[in-house]
């Protein structure tokens, strides 16, 4: 019993690991491509451009596997681990290896730099991947463009994410950062329903991502959000309609905290569950 568990938790990471790969892109530096808090999650960590959060915000994400993302934001400071927990090479009660895995990513976010036709987000970060024995260190920088066009009822933003260069490498062969352009626009059909879609591309490998979106406002507290990506074609699941599926949820409350809730389909792998919290 205990050998097949053990092979059947390495076997779920690998899966794990494998789709997530599939939606956002790439097995290294996962931190940086994967969403790092609810509203993104049920996004598939698109339209960026209208997410607005507090300058106190905390998220967590549970992935299977005891895969954990925690995720703080105070004033200009953000901080993301990924921890991939304790992996065991194991035969009965022989271990012959065992090893932690994670990943820390920390941001600084510049004042905003609003002009006559849009506003500039900057953000400057580095991160630490350390696999086994293996760690690279990275620098990465974010420039966020956004505008509204209130006449057409449209937002319109680009993202140029995980601009930098490889401090350390993994080993002697060289890696290439996740570096990602995003294009969306959104389009407010009524007072209670904005639909969007993004266009990314993906330099690294060299390939294009397209993401829908649907976002319900039920009332002034409430809002319901619906996304699917392109990527998620690729998940071992028998349905397309169900692969790669997020789904949101926000709250907002007369106190002093707002919460998102949100899910994510990653076919055989199973789903992500994410929180956050906004302290106002």
């Amino acid at each position: 019993m205990e050998i097949g568990g053990r092979i059947r938790r390495h076997g779920n990471i690998l899966i794990i690991l494998f789709n997530m790969t599939l939606l956002y892109g790439q097995a290294e530096y996962q931190i940086a491509t994967i969403p790092n808090n609810a509203f993104l999650l049920s996004t598939h960590n698109g339209f960026t451009s209208v997410y607005e959060n507090s300058q106190y915000v905390i998220s967590y994400a549970q992935y299977p596997s005891k895969i954990n993302l925690l995720d703080v934001n105070y004033k200009k400071i953000n901080i993301s681990i990924l921890d991939y927990g304790l992996f065991k090479d194991q035969i009965d009660q022989t271990i012959n290896n065992q090893f932690y895995s994670y990943e820390g990513l920390i941001k600084y976010c510049f004042d905003k730099k609003k002009y006559k036709l849009f506003t500039l987000d900057i953000s400057l970060g580095s991160i630490i991947s350390k696999i086994e024995s293996y760690t690279s260190l990275a620098l990465l920088s974010n420039f966020n463009f956004r505008t509204k066009l209130p006449s057409s009822h449209l937002n319109l933003g680009i993202k140029l994410k995980n601009v930098g260069f490889i401090l350390k490498e993994y080993t002697q062969i060289k890696q290439k950062l996740p570096t990602i352009a995003q294009f969306n626009i959104i389009k407010s059909i009524n007072k209670n329903i904005d639909l969007g879609y993004e266009l990314d591309y993906l330099f690294h490998i060299k390939e294009f991502k397209h993401i829908i979106l649907t976002q319900l406002d039920i009332n002034k507290l409430i809002q319901l959000r619906f996304s699917h990506s392109t990527n998620s074609q690729n998940l071992f699941y028998n349905n397309n309609l169900i692969n790669g599926l997020a789904m949101g949820l926000s709250i907002k409350t007369q106190k002093s905290t707002d919460y998102d809730f949100s899910v994510s389909n990653l076919g055989e792998g199973g789903f992500i569950y994410a929180i956050t919290i906004n302290f106002k």
